[in-house]
């Protein structure tokens, strides 16, 4: 399983234009449930990502690790929902073996939300979690070794993102027509480059010492207000 399209290239976060047609789409499809009646209706959707690629050389053994971390938020009639979602992908190869076969692990999990900090300007994030990833075991200096795939083990992420690049925004207001309806949406995306620093650990052996090659922060946020008329 890969979690990206290629070592070291991030997956992008999804674009701004797809998280409002999502938005839309459980519009239309409220409307749909209870007809469009005689009333205005407001959602809010906001949701934060940090992710990094790591790597780390050592004695031959080479480490990359891929991590996505989003606490997503929304807000309707019905209440609020909040979910965090974490993945990770590890990378592990060594050139004193070279016929021996490289790992590829990957794990996810729902965590707690709100364990994601960033702040409003997204210049910094923190995250610590844990992440369980399957097949292989983790020998005693950080080298992994191919199992089953029910067998699992434990990644300890404790890592902080500082921005480094400029600040891009986009997004805007715009108007829908939905059923006789009008969706008035205001969204915007906020991402800049970054970088990450901490430890990714498994069995108490930091995976990736030396930092992060690649990260980026990001934070998205939408309202979505329902008119129909009288």
């Amino acid at each position: 399983m890969r979690l990206r399209s290629g070592l070291g290239c991030l997956k992008a976060s999804a674009p701004a234009a797809l998280k409002a047609a999502l938005a839309l789409f459980i519009i239309v499809v409220a409307l749909q449930v209870r007809g469009a009646s005689a009333s205005d209706s407001v959602s809010t959707y906001a949701d934060r990502e940090a992710s990094a690629v790591l790597l780390s050389s050592e004695d031959g053994l080479y480490t990359s690790v891929d991590i996505v971390v989003a606490d997503s938020e929304r807000t309707t009639a019905a209440g609020v929902e909040r979910h965090l979602n974490a993945s990770i992908e590890i990378l592990q190869s060594d050139s004193k073996r070279p016929n021996a076969q490289q790992i590829d692990v990957a794990g996810s999990v729902e965590g707690e939300p709100g364990a994601l900090q960033m702040n409003g300007d997204v210049t910094e994030a923190s995250v610590e979690l844990t992440i369980p990833v399957c097949g292989a075991k983790v020998l005693h200096n950080g080298r992994l070794k191919l199992r089953p795939f029910d067998d699992c083990f434990d990644v300890e992420v404790n890592l902080r993102w500082t921005g480094t690049g400029e600040l891009v925004i986009e997004g805007g207001p715009g108007d829908l027509p939905v059923d006789g309806c009008t969706v008035h949406l205001a969204a915007t995306s906020q991402r800049r480059e970054a970088s990450a620093e901490g430890g990714v650990f498994a069995g108490g052996v930091n995976l990736t010492p030396d930092g992060s090659s690649y990260a980026a922060l990001s934070a998205f946020g939408e309202t979505s207000t329902l008119t129909c008329p009288d």
